[in-house]
């Protein structure tokens, strides 16, 4: 009760009554005074001119100045809200302003009509210390190159005006798009904005900062245009690329360069490394050579199989330089074309001897030194035809021996690194070259003759045929059965010396003789030079060509029947023919056996001589071959 009597006191109706004529005074003042001229900016605004109107700038009952400003100045509210442009980063820029809606701060006002509100001192309050060198990146826009050059009016207008234009801005008016100043060549055909590609040192100079991502714009491909690779006429030229729905897929390097290895090269490269096949040739080659044939030196020797020149045993550890050539020296380095040959590397330890021969075992790609050596070692021979090579096969003893049987190892390599001997310094005496296969090697050669050259070959026969007559390789001690007796020796093998064997006539020897020989030679070829005379000389005809003390057996017996059996023709060859009663008579008849002086023991039949008349064998009988006279009885 006690408040309400004090609100209807007289008093307190006084008192409110004084203070709302105050304010209504003070209300009638502000709105009609002004400490000053506004600009000139400012003064041609119906609403503000003769400085009436404060609230329209300065706000009213519900307003503050700094949204009164924004009313007007709708774009700076926009800028402030994004926490962009000028006004929106002077909170961060300058350390005079902290609430960049305070534009009094800045921007004075009621100094006259040539007073301009945007001046050195706002510039200097909002943390550029010179206009002129104004860092455009603050507005969100990176300025370079030719753009450095141009005035603040090449590109706003009334940068420098000291009262705008009505409805003209000084700065906010322009677009950070290109197209706001220069014309566009594509004419709208691109939907990326023009920095995407050119820079703004020359428009005629191309960038595109996310190529790195497809591929690094270095090496051969820095210096080429866009259009080299983007030609208007393909699926990846610069207007499919620039259209927002369409991006082709990613190319290879296989898509612009052709290759020059084989495709099962290039297929095995990048199976092996896990890439599409387009995109192999960077296992190799590195985009920041600016020739293509430079290759990665990285080169390992897994990769080097997928070419046609797989690094094999003794190769693998060459390096590259020695194939291909040591830039670090001066020599040019080359890949392609490098020689595969044995022979394009390495000189021909046989100088010659066998080139020819190679053609014939289809080895012309890898050389001819492959048809006999491997990779692994050369001095080791992986496959020799050696009757193919040096007219002299292998067969029999020859194949079982060793080869330094007749190559005796050098002691000391020879100029090509060659420790294998030749057959011809094993055997420096005979005549003849085994490296020369025109020459067919023969056993003199290599084998003494154990027989004095008593077989050597008739004039016009081959050489090699001297001991390959006889014997064979598997075993020279063995005489082939082709062996002609008669042909070789003049004796031929008949009836029981067919029978009879080698040891017979060829008596093994204790110990091998000077030649080496281990059977003894024959004694002759007559019959005497192995059989005794069973006769006692009986038959010896010194009228007939035999040596003094000989007897030709021949002339009665035939070596082709047992010795015993004779034939012996008594008519023929003796001066009594067996005629009558004698024709039937056993030869022991008359041909009695008779004791030697020398050994009683041994009995000789005596053949010769022996007396041909009839009392040579009958005696004297003459009585009994007397005649009776006639008519006379004894």
């Amino acid at each position: 009760m006690s408040g309400t009597r004090r609100l209807l006191h007289p008093r307190s109706w006084i008192a409110a009554a004084s203070l709302g004529a105050v304010l209504v005074v003070a209300y009638v003042d502000v709105g009609r005074r002004s400490p000053g001229p506004v600009s000139g900016v400012h003064a041609r605004v119906a609403e503000l001119e003769g400085g009436a109107a404060c609230a329209a700038c300065h706000g009213g009952w519900s307003q503050s100045l700094s949204d009164a400003c924004l009313v007007c100045h709708e774009l700076i509210g926009l800028q402030i809200e994004a926490a962009e442009g000028l006004h929106g980063t002077l909170a961060e820029a300058s350390a005079a302003i902290t609430d960049a809606r305070a534009c009094g701060r800045c921007h004075g006002e009621h100094h006259g009509l040539s007073f301009t509100t945007v001046n050195t001192r706002s510039f200097a309050l909002a943390g550029v210390a010179d206009v002129l060198a104004f860092d455009h990146s603050r507005i969100g826009w990176q300025m370079d190159g030719r753009h450095t050059e141009l005035t603040c009016v090449e590109c706003h207008q009334h940068a420098g005006a000291g009262t705008l234009p009505e409805g003209a801005r000084r700065f906010l008016d322009e677009s950070q798009s290109c197209a706001t100043c220069h014309d566009d060549p594509h004419a709208g055909q691109f939907a990326l904005a023009c920095s995407t590609c050119h820079v703004q040192t020359s428009f005629d100079q191309h960038v595109f900062p996310d190529h790195t991502r497809h591929l690094a714009l270095v090496g051969g491909h820095a210096d080429l245009s866009c259009r080299d690779c983007h030609d208007a006429t393909n699926s990846h030229s610069l207007e499919v690329l620039a259209a927002e729905r369409s991006r082709p897929s990613a190319r290879g390097c296989s898509d612009c360069h052709e290759s020059p290895h084989t495709a099962a090269m290039v297929e095995g490269l990048a199976r092996q490394e896990g890439l599409p096949v387009a995109r192999a040739c960077s296992v190799c080659h590195t985009q920041e050579a600016a020739a293509f044939t430079v290759a990665n030196l990285e080169f390992s020797v897994e990769l080097h199989a997928l070419t046609a020149f797989p690094l094999a045993g003794a190769h693998a550890e060459v390096a590259c330089s020695q194939c291909h050539g040591d830039a670090t020296r001066g020599a040019d380095v080359h890949y392609l074309g490098t020689p595969m040959r044995c022979e394009d590397c390495h000189g021909d330890a046989h100088r010659g001897a066998f080139a020819a021969h190679v053609a014939d075992l289809g080895a012309e790609a890898a050389g001819t030194c492959a048809v006999c050596h491997g990779a692994e070692r050369f001095a080791e021979v992986v496959s020799f035809e050696h009757g193919h090579f040096t007219g002299f096969t292998l067969e029999g003893a020859h194949r079982e021996s060793e080869c330094a049987a007749c190559h005796v190892t050098r002691s000391e390599p020879d100029e090509f690194g060659r420790s294998f001997g030749r057959a011809d310094e094993r055997f420096p005496l005979q005549a003849g070259n085994l490296d020369a296969p025109s020459e067919p090697g023969t056993c003199a050669r290599c084998h003494k003759d154990p027989h004095d050259g008593m077989f050597a070959a008739p004039p016009g026969a081959p050489a090699a045929t001297d001991c390959a007559r006889c014997h064979g390789e598997v075993s020279f001690r063995a005489v082939v059965d082709s062996f002609d007796h008669g042909a070789e020796t003049g004796f031929v093998l008949a009836g029981a010396h067919r029978l009879a064997s080698c040891g017979a006539c060829h008596a093994p020897l204790a110990a091998p003789d000077r030649l080496g020989r281990t059977m003894e030679a024959a004694h002759g070829t007559r019959c005497a030079d192995c059989h005794a005379d069973p006769h006692g000389g009986q038959f010896q005809r010194p009228d007939v060509l035999l040596p003094e003390g000989e007897t030709d057996c021949g002339r009665c017996h035939d070596p082709g029947t047992a010795f015993r059996a004779s034939r012996f023709d008594h008519s023929w060859d003796t001066r009594f023919s067996l005629e009558g009663p004698h024709a039937d008579l056993a030869c022991a008849a008359c041909h009695r056996v008779e004791r030697t002086e020398t050994d009683p023991r041994v009995g000789l039949v005596r053949y010769r001589p022996l007396g041909t008349q009839c009392v040579d064998c009958h005696g004297d009988q003459a009585g009994a071959l007397r005649r009776r006279a006639p008519g006379r009885r004894r």
